[in-house]
């Protein structure tokens, strides 16, 4: 089981505490243990994991008002942003043809986008290379109330929270994925 903590924080000078502050919690809340942020290592491409307790998985994104942290025992990535507008560039550089389409012929191309971001972001940080891996090539698919990848195994669920962000997860297609909304130091949290 994978469980998603979200916060929200409107300081964006705060949002790295809050971040770890949101990790803290997280792993306290999962798996009863205190951490400490020099526990923290990263690979190559930036990928988190604990030093001492590498059978503990977690990911956290955040963006302007939302932080989300992800954790279990499989690998997870995850991502949230806001829906805004965005770059036409970037749409040509990071989606195919299908993808852009979809994006282009929407009623609202600013979440359909937003959707295609996350999910690649989720799915780069799942498999531990961030966004160093082919973008425009991995089709995602529809599969309830998921999507199904060109990487075998992995699913990615999708969230609009508040009608202003879109969060993905992306795991191993057999977890399950609870989302809980926390309230830090007394801020105002989200409802799901």
């Amino acid at each position: 089981m994978i469980q998603c903590f979200i916060a929200k924080c409107n300081d964006i000078k705060l949002q790295r505490h809050y971040s770890k502050q949101l990790l803290r919690y997280s792993i306290k809340n999962v798996f009863k243990l205190e951490i400490e942020d020099e526990a923290i290592m990263r690979n190559q491409y930036g990928k988190p994991s604990f030093k001492n307790k590498e059978h503990i998985k977690f990911n956290i994104s955040h963006c302007d008002g939302l932080i989300a942290c992800a954790v279990g025992l499989e690998e997870m990535g995850i991502d949230v942003e806001n829906i805004r507008s965005f770059d036409d560039y970037v749409v040509i550089r990071v989606c195919n043809m299908k993808e852009i389409n979809d994006i282009y012929s929407s009623h609202d191309s600013k979440r359909t986008f937003f959707t295609y971001w996350t999910m690649k972001e989720s799915l780069g940080k799942a498999l531990g290379v961030g966004l160093h891996y082919p973008l425009r090539e991995n089709e995602f698919i529809k599969n309830g109330d998921g999507y199904l990848c060109n990487y075998e195994g992995l699913k990615i669920k999708n969230y609009e929270i508040d009608n202003k962000f879109s969060l993905s997860i992306c795991t191993d297609k057999n977890q399950e994925i609870i989302l809980k909304e926390v309230n830090l130091n007394g801020r105002e949290f989200y409802r799901i």
